[in-house]
């Protein structure tokens, strides 16, 4: 099992890498509890409409997580993030890393000794610095998604595996010179691999792996207070 957890951050923290919105997989906190940590995320491939690239992105978050009952999270993240491969005018542009967020809801909504089934919504956005290419034009691109999920995992003492699907709704909103305008994914449909591992008592690593509508890696630690 440590070999898995070497190779996947790795995987993560190495490669080269439009919004990513993991499902944060199958542990639960009990009412009352606290967990922070860090999470990146790699989008290799997010499909828009009109635009013949392929949007990528790489995130980096500080996520909260608060047990509000022992069936219900409400989490926040806050960090930075970059846009890569927009295209306009036949141009390609890259939009350095600033400010971005998110937040959502887990529920559990069925448990029993061996499988837990858990329902997600989660949203975030991504504001990368603003670009000045070769038309002297100010372009500016906001990567906004929101995600509906649902999730079937495996009960284990320390390493809980996982499978899920998901509806998902992201934006590439553009402004060039203060023209403000909207383009969508051409896929809103996707599914989910990963896997949690308690690494301690307290101390979770999560590993996560999306595709169909888009092409993305998620890892994290975090520690539960």
């Amino acid at each position: 099992m440590k070999k898995i957890i070497l190779i996947a951050c790795g995987i993560i923290f190495y490669a080269g890498s439009a919004s990513a919105v993991p499902f944060k997989g199958p542990y639960f906190l009990k009412q009352g509890e606290f967990e922070v940590g860090a999470e990146a995320n790699y989008v290799f491939r997010r499909d828009i409409e009109d635009i013949t690239t392929n949007i990528q992105s790489s995130q980096f978050f500080y996520c909260m997580v608060y047990g509000i009952f022992d069936w219900l999270d409400i989490e926040a993240k806050f960090g930075s993030g970059d846009i890569k491969n927009d295209q306009y005018n036949d141009q390609k542009f890259y939009y350095n890393y600033n400010w971005g967020g998110g937040y959502g809801l887990r529920m559990k909504a069925f448990e029993d000794d061996k499988v837990k089934f858990i329902l997600g919504w989660h949203h975030i956005s991504i504001h990368p610095d603003p670009n000045k290419n070769t038309d002297n034009l100010t372009h500016k691109a906001i990567l906004d998604e929101t995600q509906f999920d649902a999730s079937l995992s495996l009960k284990g003492e320390k390493f809980s595996p996982y499978v899920g699907a998901k509806l998902g709704y992201t934006r590439l909103i553009r402004r060039v010179d203060g023209q403000r305008g909207t383009l969508r994914s051409e896929g809103n449909y996707g599914f989910a691999l990963g896997f949690d591992y308690l690494l301690k008592e307290k101390v979770r690593f999560n590993f996560e792996s999306r595709f169909v509508d888009e092409y993305a890696l998620t890892s994290s630690i975090t520690y539960m207070f």
